[in-house]
């Protein structure tokens, strides 16, 4: 953001941070939505993306969507930052077009859900997922490299595992491993590739053997940063892959990743907050295996 915004901004909360871009914006299909965060402070995120994409988006037959602004309301132990609508992009993965979209208590909530339900009309459906509250969002607990295996976290899903995992291969991960170490965000570079952080060997073999080509990287300083952010959220109330497989009638759905062009896999991984990439359909290329 440009200084005199940021001075402007500062009217209203003087924090601010860009370390999680994948929160504050959802793409669905053509239509991309500004989502209404919960934190008072980081809801100024939209503006540097929407800069960022302004003319890509334009050129586009694309479709923006910009949520309803929570009621500004000071923070309370009873009700947090009020109503809503809040929704968190870490929140949502989009499986064709059924969506599914973490409620833990202290990100997304009903509101919020309901209003996603209200803005892609009856062409989706939009499932709530009620999670533990140790955890900020649904891509803390579940991660999709491909269709038909995913990673989760049982234990932060208070009503059971999502229905669309029946018949899945699971690769579970230990309560501990995915509140301390972020254990199921990992960044998927395509449907045979995922990239997870170098502190989680274990996993790195289940996926390995589950046929996955495992890239690792240093990420204790990144995953400290989220988890110290989740106590402090968890503490006062305050204050991250998606997956998608979107339908086409001329063809049967294929998954191809989406949105880690021209990025380096640390940088993507960083950027995107380090979780499932979107899928959407494409005509499978032929391609070799090492």
């Amino acid at each position: 953001m440009q200084p005199d915004e940021e001075r402007f901004l500062e009217n209203f909360e003087s924090d601010s941070i860009q370390f999680y871009p994948r929160d504050p914006i959802l793409v669905v299909g053509s239509t991309l939505i500004e989502m209404p965060l919960y934190a008072p402070f980081r809801r100024k995120e939209r503006f540097a993306i929407r800069r960022t994409i302004g003319e890509r988006i334009s050129q586009r037959n694309a479709r923006v969507v910009s949520a309803p602004e929570p009621l500004p309301q000071n923070e309370s132990e009873q009700t947090g930052y009020g109503p809503g609508p809040f929704l968190e992009g870490g929140d949502v993965f989009v499986l064709g077009r059924d969506i599914y979209v973490g409620n833990s208590g202290i990100a997304s909530n009903k509101a919020g859900i309901r209003w996603l339900q209200d803005c892609l009309g009856e062409d989706y459906t939009v499932h709530e997922v009620r999670l533990s509250r140790k955890f900020l969002h649904l891509d803390c607990v579940l991660c999709t490299p491909r269709p038909g295996l995913a990673m989760v976290c049982e234990e932060a899903f208070l009503d059971g595992l999502p229905p669309f995992l029946k018949g899945w291969e699971l690769i579970k991960v230990s309560f501990e491993d995915a509140e301390r170490k972020l254990a199921c965000n990992g960044l998927v570079l395509d449907e045979n590739t995922i990239l997870i952080a170098a502190e989680l060997p274990e996993l790195a073999n289940e996926l390995a053997k589950a046929g996955q080509t495992v890239v690792t990287t240093p990420f204790s300083a990144v995953y400290w940063q989220a988890v110290a952010s989740e106590n402090s959220i968890r503490r006062s109330g305050r204050l991250d892959r998606m997956s998608a497989l979107e339908p086409r009638r001329d063809q049967l759905p294929r998954w191809r990743v989406h949105g880690c062009a021209g990025m380096s896999a640390k940088s993507a991984m960083v950027a995107l907050g380090a979780g499932s990439c979107i899928w959407r359909p494409s005509i499978r290329r032929s391609r070799t295996r090492a």
